[in-house]
């Protein structure tokens, strides 16, 4: 018989309920083509009869069995797992799909069948445990070793999942399938990000696997090209379709493994029991009691949890977490972006769709150029239906001024000039129809009694936007200073309460910045960043603490060591910090033979190319910048205590409530607030405190030269050039928002020293001692650097 594609098979096979039988049975031979079995396995009897033949397949099994010697149970499972040639090797019609389920579910809870839990630091924590070198092919003894200690995997094969409650059929379909590379371990280079797959080995010599070879030979033998069965079945299962969608497409079970808290992941499973109109508890009430849902979830692990949410539809899990979310119960902090961890590369469809929480909910985003601005404009074309006479005047009001005919080109003409957030705010608030219809096309329940900037800030972020929340740490105090430097000016100073009132909190926030800068200040130039934790990223709680901890050794005051950690730090103490930051850094740049980095921490190019530099050669980062840069940072610390000092600002400080309207009292507040905006100047323009800074736009040339350019509080601006010799020392890379310390150049004038921002939530805690990384590479025999160049090569098929 000829080959068939696809659509012959169609043609075939017309009858739905044969189809939907054979794309199960293809989803659970899937399972089972993606499992870890021992070298002592053996197929059970029940496994065994819950397999029919088709005629084809007892034609092939039959020869397995009397001219290769196969044992009949293998051989039976062996043609089962091919599937089909030009015939299928299953009987459809008598093969039962929920039997074969319970035979395939009895093997996974005795251990027989083993799929690996990749959600949440599980397997990432056993497999440092077991291994303190890099080792990224493992044998079948230590892939059993690190499986026998985790949970059953949690997967989903069409509306098959898998988990600790064994093979469970959902009511929805998903694609989340098992694979034996998996996410593992982080290298011993600690200027790589790189999370390192594994991969997992099954048995070669368990009589299914090991006679796989004589089955091969048998099917090449056949006539002619086999016909396309598994891709009939992934069309025919709607997959085909789904995969170009760009919304609802994607599944959150990634994100919601790796990204929540186990305490946010149960208030979550509850809240499904809760909200689902009893659909989920009836689907689940088979294994799992649930009469009352906070006690069914109580004592639930990661692996129970995440399989019982694949019961839930996609559209519930969304709604339920962005509830959480808004409510408070999920913590998200202002500028965290959750997202998988080690289980990234689970993307979703054509355009690779990554799960995404933030403070607005959850979204998904893709690396495709241009996707946001895409999902926007279908977002206004959705708006006004063209056919509805009052929708058309309605959009022709809107779109009012702009002179061209033709009502689509005008809406195009409008899309291609205005900001996504203008165009949003005039067309999605114009009527309320129109925030229903936006907020159904991002998947946004209900607007929930958010304020109009609350909601165009979701519905661009759940677009695929970046929502920058007001971040400026220094906005209050500058405007307490104009508002101080104001009242100077008239006859409100003095005895006055409303002066009074306007200088007591000004000084506290500008004790409370100055705190802060040189906390980040000798935290950022004394640290070693690379050998971090979370290297070249900044947490305002731990590593605030430890900036504030070098200064209390190396600034002491004259009634002796002043305390920067205390809960406030006198004025006085604050002002001479900065000098005496300049001196410890004098003094690293005296020794530098004392703060070399250890050989072994250089990474693998340094001195193999002319092509990149590594120049992190210090353990003191302050002593890897451009000698023009430490001039500057160590003069500019000088400067600020010295300005501040010149103009007594901490008298003025301890003496403003005392002030009485002389000419010689003004000219004294005068001088203080002149010198105090003089030195704030002069921290931020030196990039010694947490001011963030944004990707902007980026320009690229002919040639290929690219010049990044980043926007920060109140106009400040910073741009990087590409390429660059210095971008593999593990800095930040460009597509993310950084404290950039602008004076701390390394290797040119605008490569500077940069940090991201840590968010302290319980995600964080979460994931903390991650990455973990392993002492050193494992060096490779001959022999296993063939094996795994050519399992590199299978795998990247």
């Amino acid at each position: 018989m000829p080959h068939r594609n696809v659509e012959e098979l169609k043609a075939a096979y017309p009858d739905s309920a044969w189809r939907g039988r054979f794309v199960e049975i293809c989803d659970l031979m899937d399972l089972l083509g993606g499992c870890v079995i021992a070298d002592s396995y053996t197929i059970s009897d029940d496994l065994r009869n819950a397999i029919t033949l088709s005629a084809a397949g007892v034609a092939l099994r039959d020869k397995l069995v009397t001219k290769e010697g196969v044992a009949a149970k293998e051989a039976k499972l062996m043609c089962a797992l091919s599937l089909g040639h030009d015939e299928l090797f299953i009987d459809i019609e008598k093969t039962d799909p929920d039997e074969l389920a319970r035979a395939i579910s009895k093997e996974v809870l005795e251990g027989r069948i083993q799929l690996p839990f990749v959600f949440g630091p599980e397997l990432y924590d056993r497999y440092a445990e077991l291994f303190e070198d890099e080792k990224d092919i493992l044998t079948l003894d230590e892939t059993l070793r690190l499986l026998d200690a985790l949970p059953v995997g949690v997967f989903q094969f069409g509306r098959f999942t898998t988990g600790p409650y064994g093979v469970r059929r959902a009511g929805t379909s998903r694609s989340l399938q098992s694979k034996r590379r998996v996410s593992g371990y982080h290298c011993s280079r600690a200027i790589c990000r790189a999370l390192h797959p594994i991969y997992l080995e099954t048995s070669r010599i368990a009589a299914v696997n090991r006679d796989r070879e004589k089955l091969e030979d048998l099917l090449s033998s056949m006539d002619g090209e086999a016909a396309e069965w598994w891709a009939f079945a992934t069309e025919v299962s709607g997959a085909t379709s789904a995969y170009y969608g760009d919304q609802r497409a994607g599944t959150l079970i990634p994100l919601i493994g790796d990204a929540l808290a186990l305490d946010e992941l149960r208030a979550l499973i509850w809240a499904l029991l809760d909200t689902s109109k009893g659909r989920l508890r009836a689907d689940v009430a088979g294994f799992l009691d649930v009469r009352n849902a906070n006690t069914a979830v109580a004592d639930l692990g990661r692996a129970e949890l995440l399989q019982l949410a694949l019961f839930a539809r996609e559209s519930e899990l969304r709604i339920a977490v962005d509830r959480l979310v808004r409510d408070g119960v999920i913590e998200v902090p202002p500028g965290e972006v959750r997202r998988a961890v080690v289980s990234f590369g689970m993307r979703s469809g054509a355009f690779g769709l990554a799960p995404e929480l933030g403070r607005h909910g959850i979204r998904f985003s893709s690396d495709e150029p241009g996707f946001a601005l895409l999902r926007e404009r279908r977002l206004l074309d959705a708006l006004y239906v063209r056919e509805a006479d009052t929708d058309v005047e309605e959009l022709e009001w809107q779109l009012r001024g702009l002179e061209i005919p033709d009502l689509d080109e005008r809406l195009e003409y409008f899309f291609q000039r205005r900001a996504p957030r203008e165009a949003l705010e005039r067309m999605v608030l114009a009527r309320k129809t129109n925030m229903i219809a936006a907020c159904e096309e991002v998947g946004l329940e209900e607007n929930g009694g958010l304020s109009d900037r609350e909601l165009i800030d979701t519905i661009l972020w759940k677009l695929g936007f970046p929502v920058p929340s007001e971040e400026d740490p220094h906005k209050d105090f500058w405007a307490r200073h104009e508002r101080l430097w104001s009242l100077t000016q008239s006859s409100e100073i003095g005895g006055s309460e409303r002066f009074i009132e306007a200088a007591t909190p000004y000084f506290a926030s500008l004790e409370g910045l100055l705190v802060d800068a040189l906390a980040f200040s000798s935290w950022a130039l004394l640290t070693d960043h690379l050998d971090a934790d979370a290297p070249f990223s900044y947490d305002d709680e731990a590593d605030r603490a430890a900036g504030l901890a070098l200064m209390n050794e190396i600034a002491p005051s004259p009634a002796g060591s002043s305390n920067y950690s205390a809960e406030r730090v006198d004025l006085g103490n604050l002002i001479s910090g900065f000098s005496a930051l300049a001196g410890r850094l004098e003094a690293c740049v005296a020794t530098p033979v004392d703060y070399e980095r250890p050989p072994s921490e250089l990474p693998d190019y340094d001195g193999k190319t002319e092509l990149k530099s590594f120049l992190l050669n210090s353990t003191v980062m302050f002593l890897n910048l451009t000698p023009p840069s430490r001039d500057r940072i160590i003069t500019g610390l000088r400067e600020i205590t010295q300005v501040l000092t010149s103009a007594e600002v901490n008298s003025v400080r301890n003496e403003y409530a005392h002030y009485r309207r002389t000419v010689r009292a003004i000219s004294r507040l005068e001088s203080a607030l002149d010198a105090i905006r003089q030195a704030v100047t002069r921290i931020e323009t030196l990039g010694l405190c947490r001011l963030l800074f944004r990707p902007a736009r980026m320009t690229r040339d002919e040639w290929g030269r690219s010049v990044f350019y980043y926007s920060g509080p109140r106009g400040l601006e910073h741009s990087f050039s590409r390429p660059t010799r210095f971008d593999w020392m593990g800095l930040p890379g460009m597509s993310e928002s950084f404290y950039a310390v602008r004076s701390a150049a390394i290797g040119e004038p605008t490569e500077v020293l940069r940090f991201t921002r840590r968010f302290r939530s319980p995600f964080l805690e979460m994931w903390s001692g991650y990455p973990n990384r392993r002492r050193r590479p494992r060096a490779k025999s001959a022999e296993e650097a063939e094996v795994y160049g050519a399992k590199r090569d299978a795998l990247s098929h």
